[in-house]
């Protein structure tokens, strides 16, 4: 249902346009004889159209016409007028204040057809607003996504190249140690976290976990300094090293919730495929296929 409002100070114009309505149920009119009182109904929404005289001793009709432009510009905006005002009533199309004018006396079923045109045009400008808005939200959707691809190459990426580095200590022959250190320095998972401390075998006095923890575990800050360890927050366990049933350290993350450990799983998956290599590379030969099928997980997780 259309919601027509007309604006007129001569009452017996309003009284033939509610004759012209009468028993039309698509249409919603409504008929206001004061400018003032009719700009406040449009302030309060839900009017489609407005169709006002064109000379008012109040205010004039493109003055309230204007008025309605700048209240909303969505809402179609008509004059009423006689041969008199046509001057005024051209230079406010050009202006874009209206968008048609209904000469006086008007034909009857003329006037249903423009209204029938104006509430067609509203419609259309709230479609194509509907339509813009939906497109700038894809189009941030959109944006956003690319920036989380651009985000995730480049972590990807720096990945890569730790790999490259690690896998070079490691067939260089270097202290597990320092392989652990070259991967806690640089992995870093997806800024919610960061590695606080590897513990190795190398390294007894930093083995200061019981050998019973479990994944998930959270290291309090007052264990860690009863410990001798400056860390500050509490850490959780992620990942528990063991060779032959013996404990040889752990991965630790800080700042990080456990619901959100499920998301590192990939990650952790190749800290232990890399230390598993380390371990297998210091045996026999006869180990170099289960060394091969680390490197192939390694690739294929790349």
């Amino acid at each position: 249902m259309g919601k027509i409002l007309f604006v007129d100070d001569e009452k017996s114009i309003l009284n033939s346009l509610k004759r012209v309505f009468f028993g039309l149920s698509q249409y919603e009119p409504l008929f206001m004889d004061d400018p003032e009182d009719a700009l406040e109904c449009v302030r309060e929404g839900g009017i489609h159209v407005v169709v006002s005289d064109i000379k008012m001793p109040q205010m004039s009709g493109i003055a309230v016409l204007d008025a309605v432009r700048e209240i909303d510009p969505d809402i179609v905006r008509i004059a009423l007028s006689g041969n008199a005002e046509m001057q005024d009533i051209i230079e406010a199309v050009n202006r874009g204040d209206i968008w048609r004018y209904i000469d006086k006396p008007w034909d009857r079923q003329k006037l249903l057809m423009t209204m029938k045109n104006a509430l067609e045009l509203f419609d259309k400008k709230k479609e194509s607003k509907r339509l813009f808005l939906a497109l700038e939200e894809k189009k941030s959707e959109l944006e956003k996504i690319n920036r989380n691809l651009e985000s995730m190459v480049a972590m990807r990426t720096k990945l890569l190249e730790e790999r490259t580095r690690i896998m070079n200590l490691i067939i260089n022959d270097e202290p597990l140690e320092t392989v652990f250190r070259a991967v806690a320095e640089n992995l870093v998972f997806f800024g919610k976290a960061r590695v606080v401390q590897i513990n190795s075998p190398y390294l007894e006095a930093t083995f200061i976990y019981p050998a019973d923890a479990q994944v998930d575990q959270v290291v309090t800050e007052g264990e860690f300094n009863k410990a001798g360890f400056s860390v500050q927050g509490d850490c959780t366990v992620v990942s528990r090293l063991r060779k032959n049933r013996k404990n040889l350290g752990y991965l630790m993350l800080k700042d990080i919730d456990k619901k959100d450990i499920s998301e590192l799983y990939p990650i952790i998956e190749t800290f232990a495929n890399l230390v598993i290599i380390y371990l297998y590379q210091q045996k026999t030969l006869a180990d170099l296929p289960r060394v091969l099928q680390q490197l192939d997980s390694i690739i294929e997780s790349s």
